[in-house]
């Protein structure tokens, strides 16, 4: 059996003042822990809506860093795209001012002519015509014989459902003797109907070795192919009315628009022109930039935390 233990407290005069003392002093410590505990709630808020506001200016940072990276990549691609297209007509000019001298106006006035008439565009005629200036050249061939070719050429590319630049390479390729080319437009130019048509107009000695120049049989198949074309004159053109010709006429157009802002930009075209075969990814490069600036940011914030909390147990 437990003993029990009796403890007994003498006092002497003055005792109830100390009870009291002991008293209020456990008070204001009561009322000290209440006050440290609400500040202490207040500033762990604080804290809270300091992260909350940290966290949504972050996100529009990221928002904002990523939308001028990608506007940055967008406007180099487009500079590219049309310092790419400058260069391609400044080329091309310049091709058949060298090769065609002096006839060089009426080829680019032909290129005209089939953009403003088929829908085919005049950057795809002044191809074709350095496609065939080895006719010029080489076999006598005027610019408006040349110029009747690749008009011709259109055509049959619209019929066949091939692009320009192949058709010219098929018909100038027959009247230099590849009569095997033009067989895919429905033309039959070899050496053998050819020179059964010599025949039929009085040419008696085309076989003849030293007979004829390469430049006078050139006319000659040109003779020919004016009149088995015949059939097809005036397709390109029909193609070009209607909706789809109407708006193939409108992307010609934007084409040539190109062309001039990147004339525009001069050197900075030339530039771009070059890094053209990036230019694809250029939105996706500048987006990925942006999103980065936006990790550093967020990097640089991280650790001035860290420093913060590493300054604040430091004082502790």
């Amino acid at each position: 059996m437990a003993e029990r233990l009796t403890v007994e407290i003498t006092g002497k005069d003055g005792v109830s003042k100390v009870f009291t003392a002991i008293s209020q002093s456990a008070t204001k410590a009561g009322d000290a822990v209440e006050a440290a505990g609400k500040d202490g709630a207040k500033g762990l808020n604080e804290i809270g809506k300091a992260a909350t506001e940290n966290a949504s200016k972050m996100d529009r940072l990221k928002g904002e860093a990523t939308a001028v990276g990608t506007v940055l990549g967008t406007l180099f691609a487009a500079s590219s795209k049309a310092g790419e297209a400058f260069r391609d007509q400044q080329r091309q000019v310049d091709g058949i001012t060298r090769l065609y001298g002096d006839q060089a106006d009426a080829i680019l006035e032909m290129s005209e002519r089939i953009q403003d008439f088929t829908r085919y565009s005049n950057d795809a005629a002044r191809e074709g015509a350095l496609i065939a200036s080895s006719l010029s050249t080489n076999y006598g061939l005027t610019a408006d014989q040349i110029s009747i070719l690749v008009e011709r050429s259109a055509d049959l590319a619209q019929v066949f459902g091939v692009d320009l630049a192949d058709a010219v390479q098929r018909t100038s390729g027959a009247l230099r003797g590849e009569g095997e080319a033009a067989e895919r437009l429905g033309l039959n130019m070899s050496d053998a109907a050819i020179a059964a048509r010599a025949l039929d107009a009085g040419i008696s000695d085309w076989n003849v070795a030293g007979a004829l120049t390469e430049a006078e049989k050139a006319t000659f198949r040109f003779k020919v192919f004016m009149e088995d074309t015949q059939k097809t004159v005036g397709s390109a053109a029909a193609a070009a009315e209607g909706a789809g010709g109407g708006f193939r006429e409108f992307v010609n157009i934007v084409d040539d628009g190109v062309e001039a802002v990147g004339g525009f930009l001069g050197p900075v075209g030339q530039v771009a022109a070059e890094m053209a075969p990036i230019a694809l990814y250029a939105p996706l490069a500048g987006a990925a930039l942006g999103r980065l600036s936006q990790g550093l940011i967020r990097t640089s914030g991280a650790h001035w935390n860290i420093r913060r909390r590493r300054s604040r147990a430091h004082q502790w």
